[in-house]
């Protein structure tokens, strides 16, 4: 319940009073500020002083306004920044992928005795030889042969015939492999030829040929086969980025009575003369 102060006053020269009730049940008869309550019920209270009237005042530094305005000149700082980066973004030019190169294809002229001969689908044969060294990774015309003949007997779709759409396909992987030797061409055309060979065997179940005895036995060889094709992808991996370890040491703790050394060490002893 809230009491008029100018009830509390005992005459027109008594400044009002309070008039709050307190804890112990009677009126506050405390000096009442402009709002009719004392400082402890209610008066507002002006704050700590403002610039150079407060006792801690230096330099303005640390002000309201000070404050408010370096927050205005930082936020404009970094959206100008914002602006000029965008502005350089948008300058760069596009970055494409690199258009690649249709790899080479091979065209099954005859087979005598068992042997494919190949040929070029186009006109210039020499180009055709150029670009099959450079999917081979190599400079031998008898390399490239020997790797054609690999390919025609693995890339046997199920039917055992010779297929060129199976053989430039086996040379588009190749290619990808990027091969630059001859053990390098080795080994990629090792896993083509697992690759296609896994997928004759998953093709033989999905026919379910042989019937379902056949089944587990098919499933195991398309594992195995995978699983080398995974080990042969692995090992190229090494082969071309080489199995050298780089250990970098950043903190060395020697503690009191201990000996450390830093550096190359050779474990052989020398020999002494």
């Amino acid at each position: 319940m809230r009491y008029d102060a100018s009830s509390m006053t005992q005459g027109n020269d008594t400044p009002p009073c309070c008039g709050a009730r307190t804890l112990v049940g009677g009126l506050c008869a405390a000096l009442a500020m402009p709002n009719g309550r004392c400082r402890i019920h209610g008066g507002a209270s002006p704050g700590a002083p403002r610039a150079a009237a407060n006792g801690n005042y230096r330099n303005g530094y640390w002000t309201r306004e000070a404050i408010e305005e370096r927050k205005f000149i930082r936020s404009l700082v970094k959206s100008t920044l914002l602006d000029k980066t965008m502005s350089k973004i948008e300058s760069l030019p596009a970055r494409r992928r690199p258009r690649r190169t249709p790899p080479a294809t091979v065209r099954i002229k005859g087979i005598q005795g068992n042997v494919v001969s190949f040929g070029s689908p186009g006109p210039a044969d020499v180009a055709w030889r150029k670009q099959l060294k450079a999917a081979f990774g190599t400079t031998s015309d008898e390399f490239v042969d020997m790797a054609l003949q690999h390919l025609e007997r693995a890339a046997r779709m199920p039917s055992d015939a010779s297929s060129a759409l199976a053989i430039n396909g086996a040379i588009a992987m190749i290619t990808a492999f990027d091969p630059k030797s001859e053990v390098e061409s080795a080994l990629a055309l090792q896993a083509a030829c697992t690759h296609m060979a896994a997928m004759a065997v998953m093709s033989r179940i999905g026919g379910a040929g042989g019937g379902p005895q056949r089944l587990p036995g098919l499933a195991s060889a398309s594992a195995k086969l995978l699983r080398a094709y995974c080990t042969q992808i692995e090992t190229y991996r090494r082969l071309r980025g080489g199995t050298e370890q780089n250990i970098r040491v950043e903190h060395v703790h020697v503690h009191s009575g201990g000996q450390a050394i830093v550096g190359a060490i050779n474990t052989r002893a020398n020999e002494i003369d």
